[in-house]
């Protein structure tokens, strides 16, 4: 990919997303922006693979939004504490924490595979903890590991009953082109009557669903449906914003597009690339 500026993002990144069903193959020999994969600006899924020729180049901080809740630990909450004394004993279970605290800042510093390393040493012994399973399963979420990461992610739900993940369950399920699952977690999360921000995630990933399948205006309407209008947008209205923004352009309605991102960059002028898009519609 000759020089990575904004024409070859834009050729690429509709040629990607009118083509899903197909496999892509990036060939990059130099740092290059997450913005260029795709199937992480999750609108879409598409399957791309990634490869580095020449000397080493480390992509650099991406572009796309954060989707997922990550726990954010500096001590184990009680009932995780509580957890992990009962799987592995009381003697046991300070060096098990330290584990899952050290997994969660690898995590939080986005070196995904370096908690995977101590996730599934800890994992052995705590089979049965659901801060792990949910952990590990995020950690495979983000490196693209779609099917793996279910794995780890429903059984955290066997676990606890909780919704908290069904956004990320259901972006996996999109990945993999599971339309009914998405469509179906969707009604359990929106059915469970959680967080405003919750209900977004999992109604931006639903419309993604729709879109992937070539049913933008009822991605579109759905979009519409959430509570879009107030006076101080917390982070899933942007979140909302762009992927209607994202949405409207790949419909051809440019003037609708522009309103959303512009709305975007007003309260948040460095939110993923929305600067970038907006300057070029």
């Amino acid at each position: 990919l000759e020089g990575y500026g904004h024409y070859a993002n834009e050729i690429l990144k509709r040629v990607v997303q009118s083509n899903p069903e197909h496999q892509f193959v990036f060939i990059f020999d130099r740092p290059f922006n997450q913005q260029f994969i795709f199937a992480f600006i999750y609108v879409i899924h598409v399957e791309i693979t990634r490869i580095i020729i020449g000397r080493v180049a480390e992509p650099i901080a991406e572009a796309s939004v954060t989707l997922e809740r990550a726990p954010k630990y500096r001590a184990a909450p009680p009932e995780v504490a509580r957890d992990l004394t009962k799987a592995v004993g009381p003697r046991r279970a300070p060096k098990a924490e330290a584990s899952l605290m050290e997994a969660s800042k690898a995590f939080e510093r986005e070196r995904y595979g370096d908690a995977l390393v101590v996730l599934r040493s800890l994992a052995e012994d705590t089979p049965d903890v659901a801060a792990v399973r949910e952990l590990t399963g995020l950690c495979l979420y983000r490196q693209g590991k779609w099917s793996d990461a279910l794995r780890q992610l429903e059984r955290f739900v066997e676990l606890t009953g909780s919704v908290e993940q069904h956004p990320v369950i259901a972006d996996c399920h999109r990945g993999l082109r599971h339309h009914d699952l998405v469509s179906q977690l969707w009604e359990e999360l929106a059915a469970s009557s959680p967080s405003a921000e919750l209900v977004a995630e999992g109604r931006i990933v639903m419309a993604g669903s729709l879109a992937d399948q070539g049913r933008l205006r009822e991605a579109i309407a759905l979009l519409e449906r959430a509570p879009l209008q107030t006076k101080r947008p917390r982070s899933h209205h942007l979140r909302l914003w762009y992927a209607l923004g994202d949405l409207y352009e790949r419909a051809g309605d440019v003037p609708s597009a522009r309103e959303w991102f512009a709305r975007v960059l007003l309260h948040d002028a460095e939110m993923a690339d929305t600067a970038d898009r907006l300057s070029h519609l």
